[in-house]
């Protein structure tokens, strides 16, 4: 089967905003999901959709659920406001997770965010503060306490000379 997706899309995408934005592949959400399901607790990765109290559950048995979410929401914005004819992927294509072998990078994770946001929102201003958002704001909060040395690092800073410590 051909990969779908990571196709430079042509002219002004992103409802003519200016930005080039790009239909991801599938194996971008998988590595999303993947480091969410490796981090999570052993009840399952909790999220909360932005500006809600109300809370989210990822776990193997709704993976394929939350990836199509995902990928959806880049679809959505990238080609299915497009005539059909422009389109570069014609139909929303069916979404499977197939979790990443190996152990997430944070680094390479919080790149993925980045990617994913830029890919699917344009411009953060224009990003609607939902389910999506709520799930990459958890998924970078639990990045971020993977790096090397945030358990060390000081939870609030006292001395003016923090930056010229070894």
């Amino acid at each position: 089967m051909e990969p779908v997706g990571g196709r430079r899309l042509p002219g002004l995408r992103g409802h003519d905003r200016g930005v080039s934005q790009n239909f991801l592949p599938k194996v971008h959400i998988d590595a999303l999901v993947t480091a969410a399901l490796h981090w999570a607790e052993p009840e399952g990765f909790r999220y909360r959709r932005l500006m809600t109290m109300s809370m989210k559950t990822l776990t193997p048995a709704n993976a394929d659920q939350v990836g199509e979410m995902l990928w959806r929401a880049n679809w959505d914005q990238t080609e299915e406001w497009a005539h059909p004819d422009e389109r570069v992927v014609p139909e929303m294509p069916p979404y499977a997770f197939e979790e990443l072998p190996g152990t997430p990078d944070p680094v390479v994770v919080l790149q993925a965010i980045a990617c994913y946001r830029y890919q699917t929102a344009g411009d953060p201003e224009h990003f609607e503060p939902g389910e999506v958002c709520g799930f990459l704001e958890w998924l970078t909060a639990a990045a971020i306490q993977q790096l090397p040395g945030i358990d060390t690092a000081p939870w609030y800073i006292e001395d003016r000379d923090v930056f010229l410590a070894s």
